[in-house]
């Protein structure tokens, strides 16, 4: 039994299933996106260092003084959009955000 805080004990078929899509995704992914150093370190063992990009949570707060053009392509404008990156899981709060956009008329 799993210590209190850490994982539950997977059994043989779920951690089969977890190294084969691991594999997969590294070797068939165009470019691996994690979010650690650590998740980096772990993915170079299975494809190149070149094809990975660490994505970290949070980030430095933007310039306003941004070239604007890239966001006006999308049909955008600068100030009234809202961009959210984040794995569709009910613990980074997608919806929250949906609803945020909506109720803010950013979207």
């Amino acid at each position: 039994m799993a210590s209190s805080g850490s994982a539950p004990e997977w059994g043989t078929g779920p951690k089969a299933w977890f190294y084969l899509n691991e594999w997969a995704g590294a070797w068939l992914g165009n470019h691996l996106w994690p979010i650690t150093l650590r998740s980096r370190v772990h993915l170079s063992q299975r494809t190149s260092p070149s094809r990975i990009t660490v994505i970290p949570y949070g980030g430095a707060k933007m310039s306003r003084s941004a070239d604007t053009a890239p966001v006006e392509a999308l049909g955008l404008e600068p100030g009234r959009y809202l961009s959210v990156i984040a794995r569709a899981e009910p613990e980074n709060s997608c919806s929250k955000s949906c609803r945020a956009s909506r109720a803010s008329r950013v979207a």
